[in-house]
């Protein structure tokens, strides 16, 4: 039988269906299948990467994409195979999280509200991520021009510089979820300013979405409720779909409004245009990158995940080697093909296609039961026992997950830990133990 890219596509939503709708009951069963889970966020990453954008491409018979692919992979063996890949690695997920016992996270803090000198850095972490937001979001202040090659900025501005709003994450959740109404309601007005000026860049997409699901899960758990209100998930969806569909496009700050109104007026129409979109499509590229890392350059080994760990934190100016194990990673392996590396240029394969490009198959399933019991341990960071700065923390870890799971390790791990810095700088400032100085 002459099997068609088509029935490929069929195939594999309907098997990928059934694993994932088996895997939502007994998440279900397990009081797991909540707004409030990494689980569930995993679990959603996995449905819309796998299932939701090849249904949806059927649906609307833009295949294109996975044409192409599958054409230079070797057809729909290949296809077939990545199926089975993904099922072994998503059971090995849920598996590990499932089995991984949890409890309070602590960081070895006791106190849950913040101290004078925690406040203090908190001011300085605000007055840096305002600036980055200012100068290199809204595009408001004068500037110094941002030069990215391959992935790394070169120019006067160093890559703190430019993401440096995202450190703004924590102080907006710290307010969100603290028990005082007035710092929740100044909390939700300044989120709302955060949205309004980071809407002019048109890279900011993911940051947007991301910051509207952090207030939401943050509600929730101090709402202690497993979902958010209705209107939060309307929010959420109305704005990501206009998003999708505005693409990478700058925008002027004061046109940010009618730009908005007007996508968000034909965003529910465009919701399945959006879903079986090139942006989602990541399950294609895991075809094609699939096929090259098996037949043609070789596996890395976790060597440019390594080098990110080790170095990857430091800025550019004062290491320009800081990628020394990347550099020679890729000049030790063959070239590609101009056309192979033009359609992976800047596309991703998810997470779970990243953990095949380190080791095949079993390294897909190691690495994915790794994720499922950190993921387990971050649920714990939510936990109504843990202090405020670790709850913090695991809320502002869990808005991203949509994200890392449809992107790849180097870019999750690079993202937590940009998340993570403000934290970092708060918890080493923190009375430990029993020590309650300075309470406020």
């Amino acid at each position: 039988m002459g099997w068609t890219v088509a029935n490929l596509l069929i195939i594999h939503c309907c098997v990928m269906g059934v694993v994932l709708l088996i895997i939502a009951i007994i998440l279900w069963k397990h009081n797991l299948f909540k707004w409030t889970s990494a689980g569930f966020w995993a679990w959603s990453s996995f449905l819309l990467y796998y299932f939701l954008n090849p249904a949806f491409s059927l649906w609307q018979n833009d295949l294109y994409r996975y044409y192409i692919h599958l054409d230079i992979a070797g057809g729909v063996k290949r296809g077939f195979w990545i199926l089975f890949v993904a099922i072994m690695g998503i059971i090995s997920f849920f598996y590990i999280y499932i089995r991984t016992k949890t409890k309070p996270v602590t960081w070895n803090l006791r106190l849950k509200r913040l101290t004078v000198p925690m406040l203090l850095v908190c001011f300085v972490i605000i007055g840096f991520g305002v600036y980055s937001l200012l100068s290199y979001r809204a595009l408001i202040l004068n500037s110094k021009e941002v030069v990215v090659e391959e992935g790394r900025f070169v120019g006067e501005v160093s890559g703190y510089e430019s993401i440096g709003y995202i450190f703004l994450f924590i102080p907006l959740i710290l307010t969100t979820i603290s028990d005082s109404r007035y710092l929740r309601v100044g909390g939700f007005i300044s989120s709302v300013i955060y949205v309004y000026l980071a809407l002019p860049y048109g890279w900011s997409r993911f940051v947007i979405v991301s910051i509207l699901l952090a207030i939401s899960i943050a509600d929730t758990v101090r709402r202690n409720k497993g979902w958010p209100h209705i209107s939060w998930l309307f929010l959420i969806l109305i704005l990501t779909v206009s998003l999708q569909q505005r693409g990478h496009t700058n925008w002027e700050l004061a046109s940010v409004g009618d730009e908005l109104i007007n996508l968000a007026s034909d965003s529910i129409n465009n919701i399945s245009s959006a879903l079986g979109s090139q942006d989602a499509s990541m399950l294609a590229t895991w075809y094609l990158e699939s096929y090259v890392k098996d037949t043609l350059v070789g596996y890395d080994y976790g060597l440019r995940l390594l080098n990110y760990v080790i170095s990857g934190w430091i800025p550019y100016r004062l290491y320009p080697n800081k990628y020394f194990i990347v550099d020679w990673l890729d000049k030790s392996q063959p070239l590609i093909p101009p056309t192979i590396e033009e359609l992976l240029y800047g596309a991703k394969s998810t997470l779970l296609g990243s953990f095949y490009c380190e080791g095949g198959i079993f390294t897909v399933i190691l690495m994915a039961g790794l994720c499922g019991f950190l993921c387990k341990k971050l649920d714990g960071m939510l936990s109504s026992d843990s202090p405020l700065l670790v709850k913090t923390t695991g809320i502002a870890w869990m808005c991203v997950l949509w994200m890392i799971f449809g992107s790849s390790d180097t870019w999750g791990i690079m993202m937590l830990g940009i998340i993570g810095l403000p934290s970092i700088a708060l918890w080493l400032v923190a009375p430990k133990g029993n020590n309650k100085e300075n309470q406020i």
